[in-house]
């Protein structure tokens, strides 16, 4: 009993450790401090620099913009805009910056201050902000995102302190606005980023009976033919949190959830369609900015605590360049093989095909141990595309790339082998597998090589095994006859 006790626990603490390591290269490093800590900032990257505009500490709203270069982790300053804000949204279009309304006052008490429809663009070739056409109506905590040369503009926070449904979008090269469909709910505090030529908006907040409450709504939007789809919902409530896409996914960082400010980040993968948990923040923000930049994530800025009024000022960094799994599938004679780099601390992966690139893709295979599998159900001429998952535990973490194979027409035979009990045994094999047959028998007959040779019987096989061979002894084979045919 205390054997299995022991068993028991060492299993345990493996699965902790596997854990843990599959996080020790995923954790968010406090790289830098900003010189002013800020709340309620907008970001933006231009040329390899990260723009931390406006923003409030206390009761004060700034216009000043603090600029980080993440290569040399320097600290600079770029020209001010001509209006102190915070809980603004800010959008790039053709090395432009341009920032859309926000509040005056006070970040976390929203007082002090006024909202205002103010649209500036800032210039980094002549370090210079230009005012533009101002917003149809006045606005803070909007979602700003560019979007085919247009600025995409979602929701936001009027003076009367409630969250609106429109949907706004702005042309730079006409410096005019047009209306889109609204959103399906009125929100503020959300954010929009754009993947695959979609627009999706993350989390946010709305107003009822003079509260505020935090969401968890994640939505599609079709800016070719301005439609609104419902996306899995994040797994807690987020508002004033910020977000931004790495290797193909969409990351939700802090926030308020429901009523606190937040550490957790969760992201979501639009090839499975579901989001799931990824290492925490070390400090809970909402209130701040992210940044994608040379395959890392910068978050900047943001509010620990509304009650206390405390802006963190530390720039928070995750890099999941260890967090990939590397997949190549290569078509063989009457199989494809999987290969895939490990995942540390996966217990186990799951296989996905699909005939078309990009899915839907159905499982063939799960808790895989290993990092290889071969396919064997397949037809030839066919293109399959594979991803493979990992697990741990029950809990599927990280996606594979998509990788895809095919058989091509090949040579086979039926391979009949005459034993000297006059017991025939009949194999349909490709010739790779025939050559392979008649080298070890001619080697054996040279007097080299094992005394067994194993076949397998493919098709022939039966129960839940991956694999069935049929081992032959050299010196109980008489004959053997090879009846080659070709297939398309």
């Amino acid at each position: 009993m205390w054997k299995k006790v022991i068993l028991m626990l060492v299993t345990i603490i493996l699965l902790f450790s596997s854990t843990a390591l599959a996080d020790e290269n995923r954790v968010w490093e406090v790289q830098s401090n900003m010189p002013n800590a800020r709340a309620g900032v907008t970001v933006a990257q231009i040329n390899g620099k990260i723009y931390s505009i406006g923003g409030s500490s206390g009761s004060t709203s700034f216009s000043d913009v603090q600029v980080y270069d993440p290569n040399s982790k320097v600290w600079t300053t770029a020209a001010s805009m001509h209006t102190a804000r915070t809980l603004s949204s800010a959008a790039v279009v053709d090395g432009k910056i341009y920032v859309f309304g926000g509040y005056t006052g006070n970040y976390y008490t929203f007082n002090g201050g006024s909202v205002i429809d103010s649209v500036e663009m800032y210039d980094p070739a002549t370090d210079t902000w230009t005012k533009k056409a101002n917003m149809p109506s006045s606005l803070a905590s909007v979602s700003a995102v560019a979007y085919d040369g247009k600025v995409y503009v979602f929701g936001g926070l009027t003076s009367s302190i409630n969250s609106v449904r429109t949907v706004q979008v702005y042309d730079p090269a006409s410096d005019t606005w047009a209306a889109r469909s609204d959103m399906q709910q009125a929100l503020h505090g959300s954010v929009a980023v754009t993947l695959n030529n979609k627009i999706y908006l993350v989390g946010g907040r709305y107003t009822y009976s003079s509260r505020v409450y935090s969401v968890n709504l994640f939505n599609e939007y079709d800016p070719t033919i301005d439609k609104w789809t419902s996306k899995p919902s994040l797994s807690v409530t987020r508002g004033g949190l910020s977000a931004t896409v790495l290797s193909g996914k969409i990351y939700a960082i802090g926030g308020v959830s429901p009523d606190a400010e937040t550490n957790s980040v969760e992201a979501y993968d639009p090839v499975l369609d579901k989001w799931s948990v990824v290492p925490s923040l070390n400090n809970a923000r909402s209130g701040s900015g992210a940044i994608t930049y040379n395959g890392k994530i910068y978050v900047i800025g943001g509010s620990q605590s509304t009650s206390s009024n405390a802006p963190v000022g530390s720039v928070e960094v995750f890099d999941d360049s260890e967090a990939t799994i590397i997949l190549t599938a290569t078509g063989k004679d009457t199989a494809i093989s999987l290969d895939w780099s490990v995942y540390e601390g996966a217990t186990g992966y799951n296989i996905k095909r699909s005939t078309t690139p990009g899915g839907p893709y159905t499982t063939i295979a799960s808790n895989v141990t290993g990092n290889s599998y071969l396919d064997k159900n397949v037809s030839s001429g066919i293109t399959y595309y594979y991803i493979v998952t990992a697990t741990i535990g029950s809990t599927e973490t990280i996606t594979s790339n998509e990788a895809s194979a095919k058989i091509e027409s090949a040579n086979r035979a039926i391979l009949t082998i005459t034993l000297v009990n006059g017991l025939e045994k009949e194999f349909d094999l490709s010739m790779s597998e025939v050559n392979s047959f008649i080298q070890w028998y001619e080697a054996k007959q040279a007097g080299t090589g094992t005394a067994s040779y194993p076949i397998d019987k493919h098709d022939n096989n039966k129960g839940p095994f991956t694999e069935r061979n049929e081992y032959f002894i050299f010196d109980k084979i008489l004959t053997f006859e090879v009846s080659e045919y070709t297939i398309n």
